[in-house]
């Protein structure tokens, strides 16, 4: 699916991902409490979207993908 320079691309979109979610959702700078817990549990999704998504974009969807189907 990837390859080359559009991996490394890819990639780089995904690490500004985690920026922009530092940005808005920063929640050290809310009270404790139950939006602070908000914040922090969307940020730390947020990670694991964009980690899933590197993971994939590394070793690829493998014998679930559409070009390994259309390989049979």
């Amino acid at each position: 699916m990837f390859s080359g320079i559009g991996r490394r691309l890819y990639c780089l979109k995904l690490l500004s991902s985690d920026v922009v979610s530092l940005i808005f959702h920063n929640f050290w700078a809310f009270p404790a409490g139950r939006e602070q817990i908000n914040q922090m549990l969307h940020l730390f999704k947020n990670f694991s979207i964009v980690g899933g998504r590197i993971v994939l974009a590394g070793v690829g969807a493998g014998a679930i993908s559409l070009d390994a189907k259309r390989r049979r």
